[in-house]
């Protein structure tokens, strides 16, 4: 639901002495809000079964800001592949409050603490052959005053200076993860099969912006890192990239080996093959059909199956949709506007706050249909 977010507090600076004794250690850098030279103070502290909030403590014309950035699954979890529910975000939030006040020796309240950062997320079952498929047809999406980047054959993120759409197979971020000894082999086998969703609002502004869309009076943590807000806005993007609808397969599949090969002989090659192994099926080699030997159609077998391309099914994957099997109660500070646009995205069901349980993306019908091999 929620990874990274940033939190700040308007907190006078502490003695230069002082800082350096609890561990901060200076920047400097020139401000072009005011002309004048900066100095800023910043605190990260060290990985130990999880990631604590790293620390910046800096003078602007409106004061002295205190700001705590941190991924809360991995602050809570040790790792991003686990999502977090509301109660975990409480928990979570709770928590940095007593880690900063301890390390800065003065107050810091999370919960109402400013968000100059949010992303939302989830991890989306679709299967690990699928992936590659569906970020091909994100990838024909087009998104207003944002710029589309295709990297690989399973990322696909759209950028503007304040916000970032992407998708991508979170199997093969955590396997770099653990090749770098940043991830465990339980968290790669977790990772398998799911396609991560992420909306990042990643400035002041936007998440001012964002708050007034949901009728909140502040950006604050309690506000705005909540699940209603984060299945909105998770449900705004699948609309964006079209993943709301069935996602045909053959078309993907030339997309996927022009992104592999690039443009370039051996794609125009692989494209013929593939429309030849797709009217005839697998060994039509056997049948003199197209006049491949042996040895080439296993060549340009081995190099569909490594574009993850092998064969095509005549089903499509079925939309993507939000799927929510409890309640999630909006923010105290939601109008009814905002709580009734919100139940038309977002189906309820009875439970109690007390056995919360987290909502989830998921396929329709909570499968997918087609499978490519």
């Amino acid at each position: 639901m929620i990874d990274t977010t940033s939190l700040r507090h308007s907190i006078p600076l502490l003695p230069p002495s002082e800082m350096i004794t609890r561990g901060f250690s200076t920047t400097y850098g020139h401000s072009a809000a005011t002309g004048h030279d900066r100095t800023t103070w910043k605190l990260n502290p060290p990985r130990d079964n999880g990631t604590l909030p790293r620390l910046t403590w800096n003078s602007s014309p409106s004061g002295d800001w205190l700001t705590a950035e941190v991924s809360l699954p991995k602050f809570l979890f040790g790792n991003n592949v686990r999502m977090v529910s509301d109660a975990d975000v409480r928990h979570a939030l709770k928590d940095i409050s007593c880690f900063i006040t301890e390390t800065v020796g003065v107050p810091f309240d999370a919960p109402s603490a400013l968000v100059g950062r949010v992303d939302y997320c989830e991890n989306l079952p679709v299967g690990e052959t699928n992936i590659s498929t569906i970020a091909s047809a994100a990838a024909q999406a087009s998104i207003p005053r944002m710029v589309r980047y295709h990297i690989g054959p399973t990322t696909v993120t759209f950028k503007q200076s304040s916000k970032h759409i992407t998708i991508y197979g979170k199997h093969a971020e955590v396997a770099t993860h653990v090749r770098e000894g940043n991830a465990t082999a339980e968290e790669l086998r977790t990772s398998h099969g799911q396609l991560r969703l992420e909306v990042k609002y990643l400035t002041s502004d936007s998440c001012k912006r964002l708050a007034k869309r949901y009728g909140l009076s502040e950006r604050t943590a309690e506000n705005l890192l909540v699940g209603v807000i984060a299945h909105e806005e998770l449900y705004r993007a699948l609309e964006a990239l079209n993943l709301n609808k069935p996602t045909g397969l053959a078309n993907a599949r030339i997309d996927v080996l022009r992104e592999v090969y690039g443009d370039t002989g051996r794609f125009r090659t692989l494209v013929a093959f593939l429309a030849i192994l797709d009217r005839y099926g697998e060994h039509f080699w056997r049948q003199k059909i197209g006049g491949y030997s042996r040895s080439t159609y296993f060549a340009y077998a081995r190099a569909l199956k490594s574009a993850g391309v092998w064969l095509k099914t005549d089903e499509s994957i079925a939309p993507l949709r939000l799927v929510h099997s409890v309640t999630v109660p909006p923010s105290p500070a939601a109008t009814p506007q905002t709580a009734r646009s919100m139940s038309n995205t977002i189906s309820h069901s009875p439970a109690s706050t007390d056995s919360y349980q987290r909502s989830r993306l998921s396929l329709s019908g909570g499968s997918v249909s087609g499978r490519l091999e």
